[in-house]
């Protein structure tokens, strides 16, 4: 069975990578990554064998205007390219991890099912958290698709009703499991004031701006923390949040990284810390709470999208996106860390629920029925 798994844009390769080098381990299964990017990260993903098809075309001028514009002449070559590789290699299945730019995937979509492709799709946001709405054509390409993966029931539950009997839910699960295997983790850490971390792409619908507000209201009451958002972010929005920490005199309460980590600095980031926030706004699902257990630091997560069905009670707890709920969360947390409530074992214990080999499982399972 050959399958042909696109991510033109390489969306997700902590997810993507890891998925293709285990399923490629299996009996009678050929899986080639479609691509024309490279993870900003090359060394971390060098462990894991992705068989890519072709080098593609891509897009690498210094202007991002020039790259927007270049784009959809790079992707039509790329998918004529692409064509001839289904003729001379014939897949039985294209698998869109993510689309590009769904017009023309729809197009393509269409000629790879007159090539008698079955074509599967999986959708990790039913809307992107940047968007108000599906992109154009994009409900087309629900249509056109024999299956679709959704990785939580938050999302499978957005679709129409018509869809849902082609839905099929594989849960996220530890896609780090082959890099966090040999990392060590602190015991309990010891920070003074309590240490706070909100890591990743620092977007407005992570809930930064809310959780300022949070940090403000603990600072009323008197009650320190140090909260530490770390990741990348657009110019003009982290230049924005910086002024407004400055204007509510929380610099020393608040440290603002927008900068890039390669996957050992934010494994550190996490380990270093004493609870993972996650207040956001939007969300369908993550694979940060795996890092966050794998340290053995409780995490507190917004009431929001699919991240409440990838936690339980014992290690996390869930708040509304309002200010004094999400502080008593935080109060709650420290007073559970000082009495040595949480248990090295009932992390592990979470972790063995979502092994990796359980969703390569999954995807080889509805591989084999969909061939069949």
């Amino acid at each position: 069975m050959k399958v042909f798994l696109i991510d033109w844009n390489n969306m997700t390769p902590q997810y993507t990578y890891p998925l293709i080098h285990h399923l490629n381990g299996k009996k009678c299964i050929s899986l080639f990554f479609v691509t024309n990017s490279r993870p900003q990260d090359k060394k971390h993903f060098e462990i894991y064998k992705t068989n890519n098809l072709s080098m593609f075309l891509s897009s690498n001028f210094s202007y991002s205007f020039i790259n927007k514009i270049t784009k959809p002449f790079l992707l039509l070559i790329n998918y004529i390219i692409l064509i001839l590789k289904t003729i001379k290699l014939k897949p039985e299945i294209i698998h869109y991890n993510w689309l590009c730019i769904p017009i023309i995937d729809l197009l393509f979509i269409k000629i790879f099912k007159l090539l008698n492709c079955k074509v599967i799709l999986t959708k990790h946001n039913f809307i992107q958290h940047d968007k108000n709405s599906l992109s154009f054509k994009e409900n087309a390409i629900f249509k056109e698709s024999f299956r679709i993966f959704c990785l939580s029931h938050f999302v499978k539950n957005q679709f129409d009703n018509i869809y849902q009997k082609k839905i099929t839910v594989i849960p996220h699960r530890n896609c780090y499991e082959d890099v966090i295997k040999n990392q060590n983790t602190i015991v309990q850490s010891k920070n003074k004031p309590l240490s706070l971390l909100l890591i990743g792409n620092i977007k407005k619908y992570k809930g930064v701006d809310f959780i300022i507000e949070v940090v403000k209201y603990l600072n009323e009451i008197n009650f320190s923390v140090l909260l530490n958002i770390i990741g990348p972010g657009e110019f003009n929005y982290i230049n924005r949040i910086s002024k407004k920490i400055k204007k509510l005199n929380l610099s020393d309460k608040i440290i603002l990284k927008n900068e890039f980590l390669d996957f050992k600095s934010f494994y550190n980031a996490i380990n270093n810390a004493d609870i993972g926030v996650m207040p956001y706004i939007k969300a369908s699902q993550s694979g940060t709470p795996y890092l966050f257990y794998k340290c053995n630091k409780p995490l507190i997560i917004s009431n929001i999208g699919g991240l409440k069905e990838q936690t339980n009670e014992k290690l996390s707890k869930v708040s509304d996106i309002d200010v004094k709920k999400f502080a008593n969360c935080i109060i709650e947390m420290d007073i559970k860390i000082k009495k040595n409530e949480f248990h090295k074992s009932d992390f592990k214990k979470f972790l063995d629920e979502n092994l990796w080999e359980k969703t390569i499982n999954d995807y080889y399972f509805e591989y084999k029925k969909i061939k069949n």
